[in-house]
Formats: C-alpha cells, sequence, structure tokens
C-alpha cells in the first residue's frame, strides 16, 4: 500500500508530486500539511499532530488524532509510524524540505534513515527532487541528464558501484562529509547502484540542471 504523507513546508507543486499523489492509497495531513489539501485538490484519510499551529476541523479529514505538543517525535515522524501501522509499504513524504525551520528540514530528512523504517520503501519529493536511502542495491528510473547524487550517511560506504552513471563507480568508498558523489548524471533510461556496507542517501533530480555538470 502507498501512503502519502504531507507535511507542514512549503509546497513545490511538480510532476513528481502529482504522479505521488495519483498512486496513493491513503492520505495523512501531518499537523498543518493539512492547508494544502486546497492546492492539491485532495482529501486528507487522517489528519494527525499537536495542532498547536492550525485547526483541523475545517479539513474534512475521515479522522483526526490528536497528539499533546509536549512530544518525543515530531509530527511528521509521527505521520510516517502511522501509515506504517496502518500497512503502508511506500510512504512518500511531500512539503517536509522547505520553510522556516531548519532543524526540521534535517529532522525530515535524517528520518529517512530511521532503523524503524528500514523495511519500508520511504521517499521525500521536493520539488524535481526525491531523496531515499540505499542499504544494499537501488534502481534509478528517469531519463538521461538527470542528476543523481550519492552521499554517504554512514561513516564509510564501502564496496560502491554504480551502473548508467557518467561518472562511474567501481567498487570503490564513499566517506561521509565527502562531496565526490555530488551531481553525477544519468545516462540512460535506467541505472544503478549497489554497495556493500554501509548506507547511502540517494538525490535525484529530475530533468538535470547543465550548470551543474561540472560540479
Amino acid at each position: 500500500m502507498h501512503a502519502l504523507v504531507i507535511g507542514g513546508g512549503e509546497l513545490a507543486l511538480a510532476a513528481r508530486v502529482r504522479r505521488a499523489m495519483a498512486t496513493a492509497d491513503l492520505v495523512i495531513a501531518a499537523d498543518s500539511g493539512g492547508r494544502h489539501l486546497e492546492t492539491l485538490r485532495t482529501r486528507a484519510d487522517v489528519a494527525l499532530g499537536d495542532f498547536d499551529s492550525f485547526d483541523p476541523t475545517a479539513l474534512g479529514a475521515t479522522e483526526i488524532i490528536r497528539f499533546p505538543a509536549a512530544k518525543d517525535d515530531t509530527d511528521l515522524a509521527l505521520a510516517v509510524r502511522e501509515a506504517v501501522r496502518r500497512g503502508a509499504n511506500r510512504v512518500t513524504v511531500i512539503a517536509a524540505m522547505r520553510g522556516p525551520r531548519l532543524d526540521h528540514a534535517a529532522a525530515n530528512l535524517l528520518l529517512l534513515t530511521a532503523p524503524e523504517f528500514r523495511d519500508i520503501d520511504l521517499r521525500i519529493i521536493e520539488g524535481e527532487d526525491e531523496a531515499r536511502i540505499v542499504r544494499h542495491t537501488a534502481e534509478i528510473e528517469g531519463r538521461p541528464g538527470d542528476l543523481v547524487t550519492l552521499l554517504a550517511v554512514t561513516a564509510r560506504c564501502a564496496g560502491v558501484t554504480t551502473r548508467n552513471l557518467l561518472y562511474p563507480l567501481h567498487g570503490e568508498t564513499l566517506y561521509r562529509g565527502s562531496t565526490r558523489g555530488v551531481s553525477n548524471v544519468l545516462t540512460a533510461p535506467v541505472g544503478s547502484v549497489a554497495l556493500q556496507r554501509g548506507m547511502l542517501l540517494l538525490i535525484h533530480r529530475e530533468g538535470g540542471d547543465p550548470g551543474t555538470l561540472a560540479r
């Protein structure tokens, strides 16, 4: 089951978002993410959060789940967990990266690495960019010219091998803090990355950006 989780950041209504909406079986609005429902022309099955900055009563959501403002997790993390609890094995998060709070954006990106979500397909879409974690192997579907960035999340990622990327890697090691994996380029409709040890952050940008090809 595919769940769409709508965060409370700014919404970039790109083609990726529309495709995610079209295949979503469950829509969860995380707190003030409910303000995007009108723009998205959809309704939430669940509205969830502490609602300290947003009144959910006008959303018309099927279900409202309230949490106290003083809690251990962010509203977005709770929304992803709720999606998994309801049977989602694929979760797409939107409107989670742009906003006035850098700490929330950083926490949302690092949420991809949470051990509790390792067995689901969890991705964040921001405009034309899609972020996900690679623990073993991953295919990258797109168009030649799309940008692909690989960043080590663990201290080192060993045995990294890529296919159909302009700057290939053959069993090499990427280190956390290194920018070596930034702005690679897809050279075929399908590329791939595999690693023997560690965890990579994969960011795939549709459409590419010729100005970044020189890194």
